[in-house]
């Protein structure tokens, strides 16, 4: 097998140009040529072959160089020359650009290998528009299905995903936080019926989101979030229902008010142009779309609308595809209303265990009576995604009081970023929620002794209709060297960052009077499943180290255990900030002659 592997290496054809850095992709199959290079990494991993590295790892390199901003391979499925102006100019030709899940698998399998054997993160960098432009962008949720947008519509912490079909109601995929949805339809009789888009909108700034559809054969509808798992249909200008087909709709602030407006393309007596839906903040729209002069653009089959700040200036713009015609942009000059001119904060999220652009995070803009919430969207409208980056009107105020960003994994952050027009804040690097922390006075400062009361913790899941047994009762040694008193009394403080609840109800601190030349400890564990051991102290003499600690690859470790510091850990699990399935293997010596030992763990 591994003679016939390296006969069709094809290294004079393909790896060995590739490895001096010689571009021969332009003009071949996409999706053949990328999983290639994945045989290339296998032959570094099997032959140690430093040449097949060095051309998986330039051939990637040429890849994202000639790729599509979606992450798509194009046109066509055939690699173009970089710098070439082909790549562009495909898209007068072709919507082709190969954002499919095959393409998808390639190109996770490639940087699997390259982050696997480089130890560089910065091979996946382009992996997430990959995924969300081809697993979650190409693939409909069901069959028959238009569009779909994803927003946690009853605030439960669980994305939840609105679904557009071909033929039917729209529907709500009820996310029941165990990994299964249930189908919901929260709204009396048939509101939406052959919606084609959808798109989610806080447009009462009452932090629920509401859903605005638009449809295949009438007006768009909008439904109203009561905040009791049910909407209801809400009235739109007059005009609205003129209108007897829309297509792409997008959520945005046109004139920095710090209101969410509405923009959509619609058609109304043969004529197809983009309407602007200003929000007058009594619950009620006003049409704009003649005052802005939107009225006058007459579109040829348009489909997506978007809207980004494209110029930095402060003013969102938009962006509509045609299926008759070529795209095009349309910039604001809205936020400048004489002189008082609205300001406006452009916020980038920056993702650390969560991902690198923060799509699902939730954001509220607070600039004094104004309360603006978005979400982060990875699809909306129809056919369609927003940038990340959220341009947040503040009115006439220059600076924000706080900006909270709730991430998917649960971090809640609070950042106050002044008087600027454009930031990036980066994810806190701590977990949505943990145990509390227990510090000690000892005699110079409080000391950071231990988290504590998490095999407490009360529904913890671990698996489909599967939770965790609490244990109520915990017990903490705290050796004599971190307690001190401090004005008479030993001094505790127990801090609960996290949004959890405490239970509490006795502390207790007990002393101990043991042998002198004898050690003390308690059997504290945290066990996720079965009844919880009893209270038990072991009094210890003869206390050793182990002779060599090694990790699944043979290295010893046994220095970090004796500085008690973390062990480096490679594998990685599915949740991010916690570590895979590994191994650790203790030697403890010879033990022939000892009547009992105890093995004690620290953790």
């Amino acid at each position: 097998y591994l003679e016939l592997a390296q006969r069709f290496l094809l290294d004079r054809q393909y790896f060995d140009p590739l490895a001096e850095g010689d571009n021969v992709l332009p003009g071949k199959h996409a999706y053949s040529h990328v999983n290639a290079f994945s045989s290339a990494s296998q032959a570094y991993l099997v032959l140690g072959s430093e040449k097949h590295l060095r051309a998986a790892q330039n051939g990637m390199k040429f890849v994202l160089e000639q790729s599509f901003a979606t992450g798509g391979w194009g046109p066509n499925e055939t690699f173009v020359a970089p710098g070439s102006g082909t790549l562009g100019k495909s898209l007068d030709f072709t919507h082709d650009s190969f954002e499919t899940t095959c393409g998808s698998y390639g190109h996770a399998k490639i940087v699997r290998y390259l982050t696997r054997i480089t130890g560089q993160s910065v091979w996946g960098d382009s992996l997430e528009r990959v995924f969300y432009n081809t697993v979650m962008g190409a693939k409909p949720l069901e069959e028959g299905g238009f569009s779909f947008y994803y927003s946690d519509y009853n605030n439960d912490r669980a994305v939840d995903v609105a679904l557009t079909r071909q033929d039917g109601a729209p529907e709500l995929a009820r996310n029941n936080r165990n990994g299964t949805f249930t189908t919901v339809t929260p709204w009396t009789g048939d509101p939406a019926p052959d919606a084609r888009g959808v798109m989610a909108l806080d447009y009462l700034q009452n932090g629920r989101m509401d859903l605005f559809f638009t449809r295949k054969n009438g007006p768009p509808v909008l439904l109203q979030n009561l905040g009791n798992n049910h909407f209801r249909p809400v009235p739109l200008p007059a005009m609205n229902s003129t209108i007897h087909s829309a297509w792409g709709a997008t959520a945005l602030d046109y004139d920095n008010s710090g209101l969410m407006d509405i923009a959509f393309i619609g058609k109304s007596r043969g004529a197809e142009h983009i309407y602007l839906y200003k929000n007058l903040g009594n619950g009620t729209f006003a049409d704009v779309s003649a005052a802005v002069g939107l009225a006058n653009i007459n579109l040829h089959h348009g489909r997506t609308l978007l809207a980004a700040d494209l110029f930095n200036d402060g003013a969102d713009s938009l962006i509509a595809t045609q299926a008759g015609g070529p795209a095009l942009i349309l910039r604001g000059i809205f936020p400048g209303q004489g002189a008082q001119k609205n300001h406006a904060l452009l916020l980038a999220s920056r993702g650390l265990k969560d991902n690198k652009t923060g799509i699902g995070n939730k954001i509220w803009l607070q600039a004094g009576p104004l309360r603006q919430k978005v979400e982060v969207e990875g699809g909306s409208g129809y056919l369609g995604q927003n940038p990340s980056a959220q341009l947040l009107g503040m009115g006439p105020y220059r600076k924000p009081d706080y900006v909270r960003i709730l991430w998917p994994t649960g971090v809640d952050q609070y950042e106050f970023p002044g008087a600027v027009h454009v930031a990036t804040i980066g994810e806190l690097n701590r977990k949505g929620g943990s145990c509390p922390m227990l510090y000690v006075w000892n005699g110079r400062r409080f000391h950071f002794l231990d988290d504590i009361i998490g095999p407490g913790v009360i529904g913890e899941w671990t698996g489909r209709s599967q939770y965790d047994t609490p244990a109520p009762s915990e017990y903490f040694k705290i050796p004599a060297s971190e307690l001190a008193p401090r004005a008479g009394h030993y001094s505790f403080r127990f801090t609960d960052q996290m949004e959890e609840v405490v239970y509490l109800d006795k502390i207790r601190l007990i002393a101990i009077d043991h042998p002198a030349g004898t050690r003390v400890f308690t059997n504290g564990r945290y066990q996720p499943a079965g009844q919880p051991a009893p209270f038990h102290v072991w009094q210890v003499r003869h206390l050793r180290s182990p002779i060599a600690v090694t990790n699944g690859h043979g290295q010893n470790v046994f220095s970090y255990l004796q500085r008690r510091r973390y062990i480096p850990i490679k594998a990685r699990a599915p949740y991010p900030g916690y570590a895979g399935t590994h191994e650790l293997t203790i030697n403890l010596g010879n033990l022939r002659h000892a009547k009992s030992a105890l093995l004690l763990l620290h953790g």
